[in-house]
């Protein structure tokens, strides 16, 4: 099992894909994600990214989460 943390603000977001014993298996930066900051579509945008990302990193499948 893993497990998908967001950090998500008006100037960068984070997402972390974890391991069932707490170590970072994929990591992933971006822009701001706060919708009332940059409206929803920019905030989906930046969600996606970041998650994408950092699953790739972890070599983990969007479905295992």
């Amino acid at each position: 099992m893993v497990w998908l943390a967001l950090d998500v603000g008006g100037t960068r977001s984070t997402a972390m894909v974890l391991r069932e014993d707490g170590t970072v298996a994929g990591r992933a930066d971006g822009g701001a994600g706060n919708y009332q900051a940059v409206g929803h579509d920019a905030a989906r945008r930046t969600f996606a990214q970041v998650v994408s990302e950092a699953l790739e990193r972890a070599d983990v499948e969007p479905r295992a989460i």
